[in-house]
C-alpha cells in the first residue's frame, strides 16, 4: 500500500473507502471514524474547510444517511 493512501473499512470485503491523500493534497483529510453502537460516522475535511467552519457564525448540516456501492 502506498504511504499516501488511507483505507477505511468495516472489516467486510468490499466495504472499503480509499483516500488518496497525495491527490487530495491533505494528509489529514480523514478527521474521524466514530462508531456508536451499530452507527458509523466518518468525518472528512481539508484544513481550509476546517478553517472556514472555525470562522463561520452558523453551520448548516446535511448528511448521507444510507449509502451503498450496489
Amino acid at each position: 500500500m502506498p504511504s499516501h493512501v488511507i483505507y477505511v473499512t468495516d472489516g467486510n470485503i468490499g466495504h472499503v473507502i480509499q483516500l488518496d491523500t497525495e491527490y487530495l493534497k491533505c494528509a489529514d483529510f480523514l478527521l474521524a471514524d466514530i462508531r456508536v453502537g451499530d452507527q458509523r460516522h466518518i468525518i472528512f475535511a481539508t484544513e481550509y474547510q476546517r478553517n472556514l467552519l472555525c470562522h463561520a457564525r452558523r453551520w448548516f448540516m446535511d448528511g448521507t444517511f444510507k449509502a451503498s456501492v450496489h
